[in-house]
């Protein structure tokens, strides 16, 4: 059975340590299966996460179109092979690892979910502060987005 790549990763942690996390608890760090999956013996999904970002941090630079197409191509890929394995209706999670690091960002994601209508996109966040970049004028049909709270962040929300 093949690998099919069908989400979006990012580095976990702190902003100021090259995560992508702003709104991160240290509950949530603890717990954090994302930064467990990049040590150790996952350390090549560490460097993935790392690369990712520094491509979108690129094409930020050129523009939000740029990011936009790159991601829709992503995207495209993996309905594509989802398609071709049977997959009747394909889906795409955002933040498999890391956060919602910036209103640029959420924006982009949002433009994405909107230009592939028929891919199902899901994530969790705890970038609350970011959600109204995410949904913009209504959160699109084909996408759940959850929030993640605990106890040492939900009065920061």
């Amino acid at each position: 059975m093949a690998v099919i790549p069908n989400a979006f990763a990012l580095p976990s942690g702190p902003l100021d340590v090259g995560g992508t996390c702003p709104q991160l608890s240290p509950n949530a760090c603890h717990a954090c299966y994302a930064a467990r999956l990049e040590s150790g013996p996952f350390a090549d999904f560490a460097r993935v996460t790392v690369r990712n970002l520094e491509t979108l941090q690129a094409l930020h630079k050129v523009g939000k179109r740029a990011a936009v197409d790159a991601l829709c191509a992503l995207v495209d890929r993996s309905a594509a092979l989802q398609i071709a394995a049977g997959v009747a209706s394909p889906s795409f999670r955002w933040m498999s690892s890391g956060d919602i690091f910036a209103p640029w960002f959420a924006v982009v994601v949002r433009e994405v979910q909107k230009a592939r209508p028929a891919v199902t996109f899901w994530g969790y966040t705890r970038s609350v502060k970011y959600l109204r970049h995410l949904i913009g004028d209504g959160l699109p049909d084909n996408a759940r987005w959850f929030v993640s709270v605990d106890a040492d962040n939900v009065r920061t929300h």
